[in-house]
């Protein structure tokens, strides 16, 4: 048990598992609500809601990350981004406004070594936000 320990330890020391960041998105102010049903003004409400729950979770400042908490997040919002990138491709015919750019910036141990930084990777396409969350 301890020769695994020890070659787990060694192999660890030369990766950098940093903790994932990402920037705020407020799927409440990208949208233009005047064109949507009930139900997708309430399911942008809860993935807003649910992606700053995540972001809060993967915000430390200086304690220990509970991966418990993450875990529960990235599941609560997988679903519900999930649910609107669904939404988007089965309703191409439906004139979605947006009021802004929806733009996903993720960092991560994804990211080369000099990309990670604060800058980090950033797209316009909920694949690649659906992508980040899997891997947070």
């Amino acid at each position: 048990m301890e020769s695994q320990d020890a070659t787990r330890d060694l192999l660890l020391s030369f990766l950098d598992f940093e903790v994932p960041s990402t920037n705020s998105v407020d799927f409440n102010n990208v949208f233009d609500y005047e064109d949507l049903r009930g139900g997708a003004r309430t399911l942008l409400k809860a993935a807003s809601s649910q992606r700053r729950t995540l972001e809060d979770g993967l915000s430390y400042e200086g304690c220990a990350v509970n991966p418990k908490n993450v875990v529960e997040a990235v599941n609560a919002y997988l679903s519900s981004v999930w649910a609107i990138q669904e939404s988007l491709e089965y309703s191409a015919q439906a004139k979605i406004k947006l009021k802004g750019p929806l733009e996903f910036t993720w960092t991560s141990v994804l990211c080369s070594a000099k990309d990670r930084g604060k800058k980090g990777f950033t797209n316009q396409v909920f694949v690649f936000e659906l992508s980040y969350v899997l891997v947070v």
